[in-house]
């Protein structure tokens, strides 16, 4: 549930369910979704905000409970930023993409119609059966690999670029 306007460290959405809110508060709302997800035996490392909305404060809180990563960021490969790893999210749709990087793609399947889940359904089949070898799982990647000065270069300029059109794109 939405709660204020803060943008957080992505600046994507003026609305968030964590950005702006105290320790005690985002640690209660971290805490509940873990006993969620261990009632269902589902364990995780991983977070990602609602809207792209975090801040500093939740990376602290994340930290406490052991997650290590955050799947947000316009970046090509991990990026170790505020003591915690950020897997890139650089896409909404699928696509094929002809340069190197690792790549992610996010999806709002709440808020799709029957119509457009039956065709993301089989469009995801298309895709992932054209695309199964460049498929890692998480695990597989060697993230201390990504600490070196080459790729922190790379992120930076990528980041740059990517909000640059992203802006362009989006502001009225």
């Amino acid at each position: 549930k939405y709660i204020n306007t803060n943008d957080g460290l992505m600046k994507i959405n003026s609305y968030s369910e964590f950005s702006g809110l105290d320790f005690e508060k985002q640690e209660l709302k971290i805490t509940r979704a873990l006993e969620i997800f261990e009632m269902h035996n589902i364990r995780t490392k991983m977070f990602m905000a609602p809207a792209h909305s975090f801040d500093e404060v939740t990376i602290e809180v994340l930290k406490k409970h052991q997650i290590n990563m955050i799947t947000d960021g316009f970046y090509l490969y991990p990026h170790f930023r505020n003591g915690i790893w950020w897997i890139p999210q650089q896409f909404w749709a699928f696509r094929n993409v002809k340069f190197s990087g690792i790549f992610t793609f996010c999806f709002h399947i709440d808020t799709f119609s029957d119509d457009e889940f039956e065709k993301f359904i089989l469009v995801s089949e298309e895709f992932f059966g054209k695309n199964k070898e460049n498929f890692i799982k998480i695990d597989d990647i060697e993230l201390d690999s990504y600490r070196s000065l080459k790729y922190k270069t790379i992120n930076i300029l990528f980041n740059i670029l990517y909000m640059f059109l992203y802006k362009l794109k989006h502001d009225k």
